[in-house]
């Protein structure tokens, strides 16, 4: 008998979750829609600063994935994290390598580096000194530096066409970058939250659904006792 109000306040609070989740819902729908028209736009910007570049480019000389060789790697990652307020993407720069290319060959020269060599010489008087470095621990300390250098120090992509790139393929490039660092992760963000937000309106209308059919259930039975009564 007193579980019918408790599945009307129950019913009206379910309705309610679900009218803020579509609500929100829609808002991330129109941002989506927003990026999607923002990632067109510079999507067309960069072939029309492709063509221009080409169009203005040298006899033989021709801008686009026919001139990539070796030096044509990614210098972006993608960064995914999860947490409780659900999945984000976001873009990190990649460090370069050197010429060995490989973090495995730091390591090699590492271990090949050697025991260091206890033959530091003090300059007063030509003894060992109690403050001097052994020669291989500071060729080692001058190695790892200029690896730790040669690693992070990154390059431009555009270089391997020329010093005089035309200033139209650095408008390309420009607009790709702000492809892959902004637009394209808020997509992917915006994407995955509605995934979400999608699952828990369905869970919603389960829960109403079964609390409608309590209610109605109880109904049911109060209008027996009554007709009994």
């Amino acid at each position: 008998m007193a579980s019918s109000p408790i599945e009307a306040t129950r019913i009206r609070l379910l309705s309610e979750e679900i009218d803020h989740l579509l609500e929100h819902y829609l808002q991330l729908l129109h941002q989506y829609d927003t990026l999607r028209s923002s990632l067109s736009t510079v999507q067309a910007s960069i072939q029309q600063n492709i063509a221009r570049a080409n169009f203005d480019a040298p006899r033989g000389v021709r801008y686009g994935q026919d001139c990539y060789d070796q030096r044509m790697q990614a210098a972006r990652g993608c960064c995914v994290t999860s947490g409780p307020e659900g999945t984000a993407f976001s873009v990190v720069e990649l460090a370069t390598r050197g010429k060995d290319g490989s973090a495995a060959s730091e390591g090699m020269h590492k271990d090949n580096a050697g025991p260091p060599q206890k033959t530091g010489i003090s300059a007063a008087d030509g003894r060992p000194g109690k403050d001097a470095k052994p020669v291989g621990e500071e060729h080692e300390q001058n190695g790892d530096a200029e690896r730790e250098e040669r690693t992070t120090k990154p390059k431009d992509p555009v270089r391997m066409f020329g010093i005089l790139t035309p200033q139209a393929l650095r408008l390309a490039q420009g607009g790709a970058i702000k492809v892959v660092e902004e637009i394209i992760p808020k997509l992917a963000s915006i994407d995955a939250e509605m995934k979400e937000v999608e699952i828990k309106i369905r869970r919603a209308r389960k829960h109403r659904v079964k609390a409608e059919a309590a209610e109605k259930t109880a109904v049911g039975e109060r209008r027996e006792e009554g007709v009994m009564s």
